[in-house]
């Protein structure tokens, strides 16, 4: 564990000996209870041993997690072993992104067109085309990947919530 630390730090093992042995022994005590957190939420069973209640879930949104998930939801190789990783843009890949953009929304304005089916039932685009929110001719709604051919029939929701 010391030199676990020393390691992460660039701090001779030598030079963490000469420290006060009080500091030292704060630091081991960190260092043990920050290995009894989980790795994914952060918390230890010590503290929902101490109150059940200790912490509630939440919804919390992060860019980078949604860049990642939209990553691997339409370019991912998907073989096992891989994940999306975030990396700096670059200025070419940053063109890039604007004309696959560009595509994309010229391909959705020709299926629309072609389609007969409007935008957005509040009279705006769907930003994405894997979450539509299309209202047909006939009142239902339109769910699922337009561009797939995976498009769902819904009834049209009733003041209220109703269906």
């Amino acid at each position: 564990m010391e030199m676990g630390y020393c390691s992460e730090h660039a701090i001779p093992h030598s030079e963490w000996l000469k420290w006060d042995p009080e500091d030292r022994a704060k630091l081991v005590a960190y260092l043990v209870e920050d290995s009894l957190r989980c790795s994914m939420c952060g918390t230890a069973g010590w503290e929902w041993e101490e109150n059940k209640f200790a912490y509630t879930a939440v919804d919390e949104f992060c860019k980078g997690c949604y860049q990642k998930a939209i990553f691997n939801e339409a370019e991912s190789s998907s073989l096992p072993g891989t994940n999306a990783k975030l990396v700096p843009t670059t200025k070419i890949m940053s063109a890039k992104a604007k004309v696959k953009a560009k595509k994309r929304e010229a391909m959705m304005r020709r299926d629309e067109a072609e389609s007969g089916i409007g935008g957005h039932p509040s009279g705006e685009r769907s930003p994405d085309r894997r979450h539509p929110a299309i209202s047909a001719a006939d009142g239902t709604v339109l769910g699922g990947n337009v561009g797939d051919g995976s498009v769902n029939r819904f009834p049209a929701l009733q003041a209220g919530g109703a269906q």
